[in-house]
């Protein structure tokens, strides 16, 4: 009996696990058989008719302002993105060894002023006695020395003031034109040295481009030129004009750097430090290599190496490992993996893998 029991539990173990798998079989059938609805497009192909850099934007009017005394920062009247006016304190600095030097030099005006006025007074009074022949020209003289030597020590003494006055300056630091204050680097207690860069503030309005461009771009490129620049974060394109080109690459690391001018329109709701794009249209070697370009929402990273779906002949998804170049406003350019045929996913409503159907 219990024998029967056994072979009963074996065969019923068996038929749920046939149930099971064909049930697991048919979810996987369904699930295979899903489509992933996805967008895609097909890769443009990069023209070279221009150069492309990346820039970022800089103010005209920048002012690094620090102090050429060492002390103590007694007090920061200022903070970030505050206006300015022409003048207006900025970090005030605590130097004792110059308050000691100012109270030296004040006592050395008044010991110095005091020998000059009786100084003074004998040689009017010699000069007055020797017209009269009761004292010796050798003595006029020696009251002549004596009166010219206490001057001179007067007006060392004058010009040591006026030298504290410029010290005292720096002491006290001011804004040197109208503008925005853009970083404070100076804390209350700290201690400031010279060429150390405390405050630094821009003028608003006075913007430019700053970009690089490689060796083989630089000689297509003069001063005047029509270009046109992207903003990235504002995604809007504007014109523009080379103003300056830089003849040398010694200090940049090989790149040439250029200047372009921001035109009126494009300074609302622009900030310093923002990056663009910048395109040059100029007609380039023919021999050059042409890319193809595609949105960069397409890219996909995976152990740092980038890649994108394409859709093959029979609709199932392939990952495709491409070599990547310049970037231009929301698309990149592709040096190599991609052909202008392929459809690239830019957009899926589901999870893509290898061969998982896709439906555009």
């Amino acid at each position: 009996m219990k024998k029967m029991r056994s072979i009963l539990s074996i065969i019923a173990g068996i038929a749920a696990l046939g149930i099971a798998t064909s049930c697991s079989s048919d979810a996987e059938r369904k699930q295979t058989s899903t489509a992933v609805k996805v967008t895609t497009v097909n890769p443009t192909v990069q023209q070279n008719d221009g150069i492309v850099a990346n820039g970022q934007i800089r103010s005209l009017d920048v002012a690094n302002i620090g102090t050429r005394i060492m002390g103590t920062v007694n007090k920061v009247h200022v903070r970030v993105g505050q206006k300015v006016a022409k003048g207006a304190p900025l970090v005030s600095i605590q130097d004792d060894e110059l308050a000691a030097k100012e109270g030296q030099t004040s006592a050395m005006i008044a010991e110095a002023k005091a020998a000059l006025e009786i100084a003074e007074k004998d040689y009017k009074r010699y000069q007055t006695l020797f017209e009269k022949k009761s004292v010796s020209r050798k003595e006029l003289e020696n009251v002549t020395l004596n009166y010219q030597s206490i001057q001179a020590k007067y007006n060392a003494a004058l010009n040591m003031q006026k030298e504290v006055a410029a010290h005292r300056g720096y002491t006290q630091l001011r804004a040197p034109f109208d503008g925005v204050v853009t970083q404070v680097s100076a804390d209350n207690g700290m201690l400031a040295s010279p060429g150390m860069p405390l405050v630094v503030i821009e003028k608003p309005g006075t913007l430019e481009v700053i970009a690089s461009v490689t060796e083989s771009d630089i000689p297509y490129i003069t001063e005047g030129m029509q270009a046109h620049i992207t903003v990235k974060s504002m995604n809007k394109t504007f014109a523009t004009t080379v103003r300056e080109k830089s003849p040398s690459s010694t200090t940049t690391g090989g790149q040439y750097i250029i200047k372009l001018s921001l035109p009126d329109s494009a300074k609302t709701g622009v900030y310093t430090g923002m990056y663009v794009h910048v395109f040059i249209p100029v007609a380039k070697k023919e021999t050059a290599s042409k890319g193809l370009l595609i949105p960069q929402s397409a890219l996909i990273e995976k152990d740092q190496l980038k890649g994108v779906y394409i859709v093959t002949t029979d609709n199932k998804a392939l990952l495709r490992w491409v070599r990547l170049g310049k970037q231009w406003g929301d698309q990149v350019e592709v040096l190599s993996g991609l052909i202008p045929q392929d459809k690239v996913v830019t957009s899926s409503q589901g999870r893509l893998y290898n061969s998982c159907l896709i439906a555009e």
